[in-house]
């Protein structure tokens, strides 16, 4: 209850108190002045009025004064309060007042800021940022990610929401920063955000993946094996490899072409395909199985993927276009490098089994055919003297040869005494007939009668 304030007796009878004033006794002598936070508002009062809640009273010159003034705008003085004075409202605090006399100051509500001391009315945080608990001396920002507020374009006072807490950023949209405007920018296609929801990022998708669902993906896929993706920022289905090329392994910005000795016909393919046994080819991103060209005649091409054919090795040939080995040459026949098909051997040379070059027939043989696997022997009665005999020169009249692979006409023995041969070639001697000798002479041809002078 308000104090009530009442005079002390006056030692002047008779006394008539002005406004300010009182007197509490009949009969007093003294009129006394309405305390500080009190007053009274018209003459000869026995008591003085209390101001109450935001009131407060201005005594100049210690005089009483006939009214009270409200506390100003933000500040405040309680119902209970025994002194004349008005209050400070703290920052964070309001007086819920929005003009003078306020009673009250009370912490802002979640939503609402006050900044400055002195504040009647709490501002609402502002889109972009949020108060969590009362009593705010700012509002915070939204993290990146995250918003406040109204939906861009929407004709709702902002001051209506008071955030109290941030929204984050729905899927395929994102907020960079804090600093950023308080929208949720939409990711654009052949870009990633990485999160579902609350996304700070937008990247172009690197090459060699791609955004497959522009609505729902947050995250690039790598492309799969057998497709590519050039560039950054790809969207959709990434394109195949053509015919030509073709990759093994997922994630590639480029497919690989296919190298000498290979092709491939199919787009999409993951590797490319082996020319055939017996083909080949040099050039590199082939489309078709024809462009694997058959080794022509004399060479070969072993096994697949040939980038190229190889002559047949000496001693081999082959006769025909796109195989992958050379045949062995038959004996009696030459085949050097690259050969299309086995020479023969002439006369007076042979050759054995996968011979590159056909042999001279050595001393003491001969060779009176082609194509020949070995020479033959220089026979009894004859030498061959040379290499490359094509036939065996008999031993002399008056000489005979009894053994093989004789080489020279020295091999050839004479006929002994009384014995003779009368042609070349002569295996044998042949006896005298009777009546007839050599006269103890050797290596004659003829015989001569015993009655006749020996020439």
């Amino acid at each position: 209850m308000p104090p009530t304030w009442r005079a002390r007796p006056s030692a002047r009878p008779g006394a008539i108190g002005n406004p300010g004033e009182y007197a509490s006794e009949t009969g007093s002598h003294v009129c006394n002045v309405c305390p500080p936070g009190n007053y009274t508002d018209a003459p000869a009062q026995s008591i003085c009025q209390f101001c109450g809640a935001g009131k407060y009273t201005v005594n100049v010159n210690g005089q009483g004064t006939t009214g009270c003034s409200e506390c100003a705008k933000g500040t405040w003085k309680p119902a209970d309060a025994m002194d004349n004075k008005c209050r400070s409202c703290p920052a964070g605090y309001e007086t819920k007042v929005d003009g003078t006399g306020a009673s009250a100051c009370t912490p802002c509500d979640a939503g609402y800021f006050a900044r400055l001391p002195n504040t009647a009315l709490c501002a609402s945080c502002t889109p972009g940022t949020f108060a969590a608990t009362s009593g705010s001396r700012v509002c915070k920002l939204c993290a990146s990610g995250t918003v406040s507020g109204p939906a861009p374009g929407s004709t709702t006072d902002p001051s209506a929401f008071a955030t109290t807490s941030c929204t984050s950023c729905p899927k395929r949209t994102f907020r960079p920063s804090m600093y950023a405007a308080n929208v949720c920018t939409l990711c654009p296609k052949g870009r990633e955000t990485k999160k579902g929801t609350g996304a700070t990022t937008c990247t172009a998708c690197i090459p060699g993946s791609t955004l497959l669902d522009i609505a729902n993906d947050v995250n690039c896929t790598a492309c799969s094996a057998g497709y590519y993706a050039p560039s950054q920022g790809m969207s959709g289905a990434c394109p195949a490899c053509p015919a030509g090329y073709a990759v093994s392994d997922d994630g590639n910005s480029a497919c690989d072409v296919c190298a000498p000795g290979s092709y491939q016909d199919t787009p999409g393919s993951l590797e490319c395909k082996e020319c055939p046994e017996g083909t080949y080819t040099e050039m590199t991103g082939s489309t078709s199985q024809s462009a694997c060209l058959p080794a022509p005649a004399g060479n070969y091409a072993a096994g697949t993927g040939n980038d190229g054919f190889t002559p047949c090795e000496p001693g081999t040939y082959q006769d025909q276009a796109g195989k992958g080995a050379c045949k062995d040459c038959p004996p009696g026949y030459a085949c050097p490098a690259g050969s299309v098909a086995p020479t023969p051997c002439a006369k007076g040379f042979y050759a054995d089994l996968k011979q590159p070059w056909c042999k001279e027939c050595a001393k003491g043989t001969y060779q009176d055919q082609t194509a020949q696997r070995a020479c033959k022997p220089c026979p009894a009665g004859a030498y061959c003297a040379a290499t490359k005999m094509v036939s065996p020169t008999p031993c002399p009249a008056g000489r005979f040869g009894i053994k093989f692979s004789s080489v020279t006409a020295n091999d050839c023995a004479k006929c002994p005494i009384n014995t003779y041969s009368a042609s070349a070639g002569a295996a044998t001697c042949s006896q005298c007939p009777a009546g007839q000798w050599t006269g103890r002479l050797n290596g004659q041809k003829i015989c001569w009668s015993t009655s006749k002078r020996l020439p």
